[in-house]
């Protein structure tokens, strides 16, 4: 029965008991009715009472948390419509789109691009590499502030932790097995499969279940060119093995093509936002002499040094013929469905996520836990202004921690405090020192032409060809080895939460590209940090809790794979 029927039914039932009893009072007193107790059950998570471990590291409820953060269910992201990060915002109020080109890869929190993890462990980079997927999400937790010292060193804007569906419920596994199927077609050739199923399983004394998520979406876009296509396969698996001990497992598979980074509109005026009049044109001075279909550094001028595209930055003002509109100069209407885009252009993107974890809960209340965590990523992709780039990264974590309440009288706490080590391999490979970048030069009324298509570094080019090279290739590596510890000191109405963590870092960074532009050789460095939060609260009467709090963060300034810069590394400010 939908929600408003039954809470109308429910309202008359209610109405009609009372006049009935206020009816029958004076006759018989001894069968009044004290008390009509009504419970209802918050199925989209918009007050969130359960306790959660994502915002200080302690199992503690969101509204009795001194931070900022919005939690959103499953149910939540159905009933909104939300299919991307960027949909997050209309039910996360502070949350901003961050689509990196258009590619919906992390939201935007206080300014900041906001990190993504995956059950409390971040996961490689990614501004907008490819579209984070959501569908398998049980829960999307959204902090806005630092992460807790549990999660290690982050950034101070926010974090967006995903959780996986699994066969609990509530904490409870699933009794029965259940499953669904769903299939959605829609506008703009909209083609989405859905399948998921959770199975209670039986193993000796070992009782648990098992959860599987798989997903295919073929849609094309609103804007033309653009026809992303992904595929999602995800299980988890949650068991409790008897005598405190409990494990969960799982892992996350996802593969992505078309997510082509666009930069929209090009020669933007302000006619063309108020009235879409755009300036038409093309420059016939460059031709692809090769016939190769696109515009080889040789075609521009002396690789690397003379083929920009672009006039730099301080340079003086002057006339270039090969940029200069000399053919079908004008305006045109220009459809808001017309980007740059091109049949050149190309994205794609693997990652596979596992994690392992392993529990005993003492007769006391204190839990230990050991968690292990792996994330990679791969992607490849071609756009046809400029900034080609290739990414191989990998990460894995390995995490010890104990959980544990104590009672002094007056004063109660709840405490963590544990250790962690990551380890990060990657390797990043871009091309645009050379000023091969023309965004411009396209007229986008017209559609893509071999002149204004730069050349792939992707692409094996004739030895009497010059072509376009990897002109940065960064293999990077750090790893990261930390002590933390987080506690929850009660006082009656007050609550001080502290937390800190102190990491040691060694990082390791070699650009062998074409053309770096940055420091030769292979730099090395290592250093200590620490980072500190603390939050004072107040419960009033009244269901009202002030809080003040404090916060010191530090992030490592990585690139868009995960990597550091060598010139950071050498100039110590990674």
């Amino acid at each position: 029965m939908p929600s408003r029927v039954r809470l109308f039914v429910t309202a008359m039932a209610m109405g009609l008991m009372a006049a009935s009893l206020g009816k029958a009072q004076d006759a018989s007193p001894q069968n009044a009715v004290d008390e009509v107790l009504v419970l209802a059950r918050d199925r989209a998570g918009l007050l969130e009472k359960q306790p959660s471990t994502t915002v200080f590291g302690l199992e503690k409820p969101l509204l009795e948390t001194p931070r900022s953060a919005s939690f959103v269910s499953d149910t939540m992201l159905q009933r909104f419509g939300v299919e991307t990060l960027d949909g997050l915002t209309a039910v996360s109020p502070g949350t901003y789109t961050a689509s990196f080109y258009g590619v919906p890869g992390a939201l935007n929190i206080r300014g900041t691009l906001a990190e993504n993890y995956f059950r409390g462990f971040k996961r490689v980079e990614n501004r907008g590499t490819y579209a984070t997927p959501i569908g398998g999400a049980a829960q999307i937790e959204i902090v806005r502030g630092p992460p807790t010292p549990l999660y290690g060193a982050g950034k101070v804007g926010g974090m967006l932790n995903f959780i996986p569906k699994s066969a609990r419920d509530e904490g409870r596994f699933l009794t029965d097995p259940r499953g669904e199927l769903t299939a959605t077609v829609g506008a703009y050739d909209k083609k989405n499969l859905t399948g998921q199923i959770a199975l209670p399983v039986k193993l000796g004394a070992a009782d648990g279940g098992v959860y599987a998520y798989g997903e295919v979406d073929d849609s094309k876009s609103f804007y033309r060119g653009l026809h992303p296509k992904r595929q999602l396969a995800e299980v988890s698996a949650d068991f409790d093995l008897g005598g405190g001990w409990s494990t969960a497992f799982g892992g996350m598979v996802y593969h992505s093509t078309g997510d082509v980074q666009t930069p929209g509109w090009n020669r933007l005026t302000q006619d063309l936002i108020d009235h879409q009049t755009y300036v038409t044109g093309r420059d016939t001075t460059l031709v692809d002499a090769d016939g190769n279909g696109r515009l080889t550094p040789g075609e521009v001028g002396f690789y690397p040094f003379g083929s920009a595209l672009y006039i730099a930055y301080g340079a003086v003002p002057k006339s270039d013929p090969n940029h200069t509109l000399d053919t079908g100069v004008g305006t045109t209407k220009l459809s808001p469905r017309t980007v740059h885009i091109s049949p050149a252009d190309f994205s794609t993107t693997r990652t596979n996520t596992l994690y392992l974890d392993l529990a005993k809960r003492f007769d006391d209340g204190g839990v230990l836990k050991l968690q292990l965590f792996y994330d990679d990523q791969e992607n490849r992709r071609f756009v046809s202004y400029g900034y080609p780039a290739w990414f191989d990264s990998a990460v894995w974590e390995a995490r010890a921690s104990y959980a544990f309440e104590r009672d002094f009288g007056a004063v109660s706490t709840q405490s963590i405090v544990g250790a962690s080590y990551r380890r990060f391999e990657g390797r990043r490979r871009e091309s645009f020192n050379s000023g091969m970048i023309a965004i411009d030069r396209r007229d986008i009324a017209f559609g893509a032409t071999p002149t204004d298509i730069i050349d792939s570094p992707f692409s094996t080019e004739p030895a009497d060809v010059q072509g376009l090279q990897w002109e940065n290739d960064n293999s990077s590596t750090w790893r990261q080895a930390g002590l933390f510890f987080t506690s929850d000191v009660k006082l009656d109405h007050l609550t001080l939460t502290l937390g800190g963590r102190y990491d040691d870092y060694d990082v390791a960074a070699n650009d062998t590209g074409f053309l770096p532009f940055t420091v030769p050789g292979r730099q090395t460095d290592s250093r200590g940090k620490a980072t500190y939060s603390a939050s004072l609260t107040y419960q009033t009467p009244i269901g009202l809790m002030p809080y003040v709090s404090y916060a010191k963060a530090s992030a490592l300034e990585v690139s868009q794979a995960g990597d550091l810069a060598p010139g950071l590394v050498a100039d110590g400010s990674w």
